[in-house]
């Protein structure tokens, strides 16, 4: 997309800046859904990497934690959205109204104010009604040095969400469509509030989304955002910090007053006044005040008074296309239709009951020797080596899709960073909307990494991946001799965690076994640990691991099923020889030692992930001959038509299991033993083997890697046969 530069002359241009131009008409719909994507996955990408380098801090003083996490991460999201200014728009960061081209002091200072005097108004108006009641909080040692930290912390807090929601996302589908703007962006503003105390409710979700407004028409009418970060800064500051309201669900250090509010539908209940309609009208009148009197002239570099032109045709790069139906090799397709239906009755355990259970029999509610006898079994045959062959394949993939000959040598690089940039996008929403547990951020992650390895002999990949999934394992077997030396604090909440109490569990059951809006109070932290503690310490070691391994075999053309008979005999021996013995043993360690916690515990789990390791690849080898024979590759296509459409069904594996399990369906979480949920497995692995071959008969590309292919190589896929791919 060529756009013009940021030395443009743009000073001269007369129109209205509060309309988006009209030739952005011209920018593809593919190209906008990318642009915002990538902001998107990298926004939260960092956010998460602030998280975690903010916890040494934590540790010395929360708040100063959250300050530092808050600041780390609005750092980050302004690297992102500077990148992607210059990368797609040719532009400075200065153009997103952040500048000090503009007269931010000014506009921060009369936002603060105009902030503070309108959350004053709605508590005079609650004192006026009678609905509050007021003491001064008492004088502490330093008052005005709090008062100090708290205007920093409203104001880190208010120019890092600006930069988010009213930042570069906003205002590249703001110059595509208004309307799309303003209804996503107050949508997304809503959620990121939906798990405080009473945020779910429908008038406090409306009140957000007219706070959006507010804040987003107070930058269209300045072309700068500092005036919304003043009115955030203001708003905040004042209702919590110097009036002492409930904040957003949040209760704050009272500094100066402490206000107690009637809890009706005036003041908001407990989401604070937020929720109320008294400021509903508030947040009306503020907005029709600033779309009325509040205006500036366009700044000369503005991203909004940017005009977009189409690329000539003779300036396009060469098309690429992705890997047609033809070209597939149905031994790969084999092993990853596998490796997804292995995947199931794990995960579903994770959906049906306590998280816990997934690695610990007795942290759930089903500990009676037959259940426990079933999920043995179920470690024993499926385990994690199904989860490990997927992310080998992963790897394979990557040198299949940048190496083949569609892909020209300069757009291999930005191809696969498309792909997972696109596939993080898939993997947020999945965590975010669907499933805590996902692994499709984690890949998008790990194959960001291993990409820059592809051109290394096979023999130092295998060596590299070996290496990486030792890492976690290495942890596990240091824990067993760490972990008795530890305080009892340190060893009773790693019990609690593995062994959770009744009130643990009935509290889980009762959070997921609620409606949509109620799972994210612990969908949200689960999943942001998940994507990034689980992937610093464990996952991310594993996944990339078996990628850099899945790189090795198939430069070896392992997953061809074209590999010698003697070498699948020999991984297959060494699986048989090794690899089920060591499992076995990890079992009777643990059994032989009544699951003891903490310490007796990760010595058997170091022995059985081990294990998994070296079964992966017999498995691998079993399939890769089975393929061989033709009757019995023919026998397979069913389960090569899973694998062509993985990530469809993985995606719609959880939809499924959510619908079950969780409170928007049936309900199920915490109610369906073990042996029940095989016996849901095997009716999804049977409607999954039918609909995908059913599928494959009208269509070329499963629905999710139709979008995935169309998005990363920046045209529609044709669906159905007959029609040729550009």
């Amino acid at each position: 997309m060529d756009l013009p530069s940021a030395s443009t002359d743009l000073g001269t241009s007369n129109r209205s800046p509060d309309r988006p131009p009209s030739v952005m008409s011209g920018q593809s719909a593919i190209a906008l859904i990318w642009q915002i994507g990538a902001f998107v996955g990298l926004a939260l990408l960092v956010h998460g990497l602030g998280i975690v380098l903010a916890l040494p801090v934590a540790i010395v003083s929360r708040q100063l934690g959250e300050i530092a996490a808050i600041v780390l991460s609005g750092i980050g999201v302004l690297f992102v959205s500077r990148f992607l200014l210059r990368r797609t728009n040719g532009l400075p960061l200065r153009a997103l109204g952040i500048g000090f081209d503009r007269p931010w002091i000014r506009q921060l200072a009369l936002g603060c104010l105009a902030g503070g005097a309108l959350i004053t108004l709605a508590w005079l108006t609650y004192g006026w009604c009678g609905w509050r009641s007021i003491h001064a909080s008492a004088p502490a040692a330093g008052q005005w040095l709090r008062l100090s930290i708290g205007l920093v912390f409203c104001l880190v807090t208010a120019f890092q969400e600006e930069i988010v929601c009213r930042g570069y996302a906003f205002q590249v589908l703001y110059r595509r469509s208004p309307f799309l703007a303003f209804a996503l962006g107050g949508l997304v503003f809503a959620v990121m509030h939906v798990v405080n105390v009473g945020g779910a409710s429908p008038l406090a979700l409306a009140n957000l989304f007219l706070l959006h407004v507010f804040f987003a028409t107070s930058y269209l009418r300045t072309r700068s955002l500092w005036l919304p970060i003043g009115l955030h800064t203001g708003w905040n500051f004042v209702e919590a910090l110097v009036l002492g309201m409930t904040m957003s669900g949040r209760v704050p250090k009272r500094l100066v007053l402490t206000t107690s509010l009637d809890t009706n539908v005036w003041t908001g209940w407990e989401f604070g006044p937020e929720g109320g309609l008294v400021v509903t009208g508030a947040f009306l009148l503020a907005t029709a005040v600033v779309w009325r009197w509040v205006r500036q002239r366009t700044p000369a570099v503005d991203l909004l008074g940017v005009p977009v032109a189409r690329p000539h045709t003779s300036d396009r790069a060469p098309a690429i296309a992705p890997t047609t139906p033809t070209h597939r090799v149905l031994a790969t397709d084999v092993l990853r239709g596998i490796a997804v239906l292995g995947i199931l009755p794990m995960n579903m355990q994770i959906f049906a009951m306590f998280p816990a259970t997934v690695i610990y029999p007795y942290a759930g509610e089903f500990t009676d020797p037959l259940n426990i006898a079933v999920w043995t079994l179920l470690r024993i045959f499926i385990g994690s080596k199904d989860l490990m062959i997927f992310s080998m394949l992963f790897g394979a993939g990557i040198l299949m899709v940048t190496t083949s000959g569609r892909a020209a040598a300069e757009s291999g690089p930005a191809l696969h960073y498309r792909r997972m940039a696109v596939l993080g996008v898939f993997g947020l929403l999945h965590a975010y909307l669907v499933w805590a547990g996902d692994i499709l951020v984690t890949y998008a992650l790990c194959g960001s990494l291993v990409y820059l390895f592809r051109n290394l002999r096979p023999s130092i990949l295998g060596l590299l991946g070996v290496l990486a999934c030792a890492v976690p394992l290495a942890l596990l077997a240091t824990f067993h001799f760490v972990i008795p030396s530890l305080s009892a604090d340190f060893q009773n909440e790693i019990i609690t965690h593995l062994r959770p109490s009744a009130e643990v569990l009935a509290q889980f059951n009762q959070v997921y076994g609620g409606d949509w809006l109620t799972q994210m109070q612990k969908r949200i932290p689960d999943a942001i640990a998940n994507e990034t503690v689980n992937v610093l310490v464990c996952m991310g070691w594993i996944a990339g691991g078996m990628m850099l391994l899945g790189m090795a075999m198939q430069k070896h053309g392992v997953f061809t099923a074209k590999g010698s008979v003697r070498g699948y005999g020999l991984m297959i021996g060494i699986a048989l020889l090794a690899g089920f013995p060591l499992l076995a043993y990890s079992f009777v360690w643990n059994f032989s030692r009544d699951w003891n916690l903490p310490n007796g515990f990760f010595l058997g789990w170091f022995y059985r992930e081990t294990s998994y390791l070296i079964l992966s690849m017999g498995w691998i080898g079993a399939v890769m001959l089975v393929c061989r024979f033709r009757r019995a590759a023919r026998a397979t296509v069913a389960l090569g038509n899973v694998g062509r459409m993985a990530l469809s069904n993985y995606l719609l594996q959880s939809i499924i299991c959510s619908l079950i399990f969780y409170g928007h369906g049936l309900g199920l979480v915490g109610k369906v033993d073990h042996l029940g949920q095989i016996l849901i497995t095997l009716l999804i692995w049977g409607g999954q083997l039918i609909l995908s071959s059913f599928w494959f008969r009208r269509f070329r590309f499963g629905p999710a890697e139709w979008l995935w292919r169309s998005l990363a190589y920046g045209q529609w896929q044709p669906m159905r046969y007959g029609i040729a791919i550009p």
